[in-house]
């Protein structure tokens, strides 16, 4: 096992014989220079476990030195002994603001000194033992992340097979654009865009209450029981052609909110969400919504109209029955579904970013393709926030109809 390593820096050579005898005699390897500005070449080529360093000393004194370590990353986390006779706690206080953990009075007492060094280097180990831990627990977060992202909606055309193009469809191609910013690693939004099959395509938005891994779990468990394929869901068998049925979405917002309540009672964890189906056929949307952000539809001609969102979370409440709603949908309407919080992005001065200067936004730019559209969104975002991270996760999913 390695013996942890000392750096005494100190001008005087008396000083530094005495510290060098009582380190070898606790047992420690050493290392010593007696002039500070010679601190950065002798790191380069050993970092030590411990510095004591001393206060006065003539090219470079002890606050220079330390601010100098502390401006390295590689070195910041050095832990720093001061040595000095100034004991006063304006002084102290001034090396303690710089970054050192600790001081020892001179004329130094072997009893304090060894002390002091052992106790630094233990919590200095269970710093890095923590330190690497936490590293660990992110980079495991990070992966985490990219996998929850690959299962939002993969770019792609929503066109239909040349025999169904030959019909007479009120809705020919879907495009879709989205904005994903995470308030931390992981996020409890999700939203996804899917046929049904031929006629039908499905879209929702959702929000898990909560923040971090408790949310992103369970937005991970939705994502894969929303799936087309998922019969129990969104789909049932039936025996005559075409040998399944749709579910409504008041229908599967019943089947998730008991699925949901049992689970999830004793944990309180629920979720909002809106999901709509539309027909291209006739452009019929048929929707439900639990407790979610109004989606804003932004017609051809300018005219916007917020959808209902309104009812009660999934898994919140025993027994609801959730409402259904239908619009009718046309070619150059875009549809806008996204969480609170994008509404709720608060800036420097605590302001609301808000549904009016959202829908402001969108209309402005409503001529636009939709990938241009939330670019200018985003931007907003960002700068409306200007802070390293979100409060909230925000999400939004657009569509327009072709």
């Amino acid at each position: 096992m390695l013996k942890p390593l000392i750096l005494v820096i100190d001008d005087n050579i008396n000083n530094i014989e005495v510290l060098e005898e009582l380190l070898k005699e606790f047992d420690y390897d050493f290392n010593s220079i007696d002039d500070s500005t010679l601190i950065l070449d002798v790191l380069e080529h050993q970092i030590p476990d411990l510095i004591l360093l001393d206060y006065f000393m003539p090219k470079q004194d002890g606050l220079e030195t330390i601010k100098i370590l502390k401006s390295y990353p590689k070195y910041s986390n050095i832990p720093v002994v001061i040595l000095t006779a100034d004991t006063k706690k304006e002084t102290l206080a001034v090396f303690f603001k710089e970054g050192a953990i600790d001081f020892i009075n001179k004329p130094i007492n072997p009893i304090e000194l060894k002390a002091r060094i052992s106790s630094i280097l233990k919590i200095s180990s269970l710093t890095n033992q923590l330190q690497k831990s936490y590293q660990t627990i992110r980079d495991d977060l990070k992966l985490t992340s990219k996998l929850q992202k690959s299962i939002l909606p993969s770019k792609f055309d929503l066109f239909y097979k040349k025999e169904f193009l030959d019909e007479e469809l009120k809705i020919k191609n879907i495009d879709f654009e989205w904005i994903y910013l995470q308030s931390s690693i992981l996020s409890g939004d999700i939203f996804n865009i899917f046929r049904l099959d031929e006629y039908n395509i499905a879209f929702y938005h959702l929000d898990v209450a909560g923040h971090g891994i408790p949310a992103s779990i369970m937005s991970v468990i939705l994502s894969r029981m929303l799936l087309p394929f998922h019969s129990d869901y969104l789909k049932y068998t039936k025996l005559e052609k075409p040998f399944y049925g749709i579910t409504s979405p008041s229908e599967l917002f019943k089947k998730l909110n008991h699925y949901f309540y049992q689970e999830t009672d004793s944990i309180s964890q629920y979720f909002t969400i809106i999901y709509m189906i539309l027909d291209i056929r006739t452009g019929k949307a048929t929707y439900s919504a639990a407790g979610h952000t109004s989606p804003l539809l932004i017609r051809e001609n300018g005219e916007s109209i917020l959808i209902d969102g309104t009812g009660f979370p999934i898994g919140l409440i025993e027994d609801v029955d959730y409402e259904e709603k239908n619009l009718i949908l046309e070619k150059g309407d875009k549809l806008f579904f996204y969480s609170d919080g994008v509404t709720e992005c608060t800036n420097n001065q605590n302001e609301l970013f808000s549904e009016d200067r959202l829908i402001n936004i969108l209309k402005q730019s409503q001529k636009y393709k939709i990938k241009d559209i939330l670019d200018n969104l985003k931007i907003n975002l960002l700068s409306w926030n200007d802070k390293d991270d979100f409060d909230d996760d925000l999400s939004l999913l657009a569509i327009e109809l072709k």
